[in-house]
């Protein structure tokens, strides 16, 4: 797989149709997609930010992952009035989470191994005034690690927000998980 690696060394746009196959697109510097992504699986993903505009209501599947794990996720623009364009970047991620303040009813965030998988969000460009959205990440089978494969257990796993402007964390009001597909929402 690592044969058929590229390294991003600047920000890269692609106008035409990607198509993932064999290998991993790797950096720091962020991949924007003018149009959908085909292919993406377990040899073959973004593990570097990936970028997607968006000048209206529609979602945009981010086939990402950290070069070992593959985390696909979706965000959708639910409703919103669009006076330009919006770019949503995601990014999985497997190092700790930065500090902050955990929600009520979290014990901890930050500590391994449940805060080390995460994906990063990144909004650029023009606010969609009055939105709402819905992103959908993918966990491992058994997760939490070492609670086991209890679909009990998976339910503890919850998307959070981080305030940009503090250090505080918030909980979704309407966390949804399916056990069966490993998707929460």
């Amino acid at each position: 797989k690592s044969s058929n690696d590229v390294t991003l060394s600047a920000n890269t746009t692609v106008t035409g149709t990607l198509t993932l196959t064999s290998g991993d697109i790797t950096g720091s510097s962020y991949l924007q997609a003018s149009n959908a992504i085909s292919g993406g699986s377990s040899s073959s993903m973004v593990s570097a930010p990936l970028r997607a505009s968006f000048s209206g209501t529609g979602s945009f599947s981010y086939p990402v992952g950290d070069g070992s794990n593959y985390r696909p996720a979706t965000f959708e623009y639910l409703s919103g009035s669009f006076g330009g364009t919006s770019d949503i970047q995601i990014q999985f991620d497997t190092s700790g989470y930065s500090t902050g303040t955990d929600p009520t009813d979290i014990d901890s965030i930050t500590s391994a191994p449940q805060g080390n998988n995460h994906y990063i969000l990144t909004h650029a460009g023009t606010d969609p005034t009055s939105f709402s959205y819905r992103f959908t990440g993918t966990y491992e089978d058994g997760y939490p690690p070492g609670m086991g494969a209890n679909p009990s257990n998976e339910t503890r796993v919850r998307v959070l927000r981080q305030i940009s402007s503090t250090p505080t964390w918030e909980m979704g009001s309407n966390d949804t998980h399916n056990v069966i597909t490993n998707i929460a929402s």
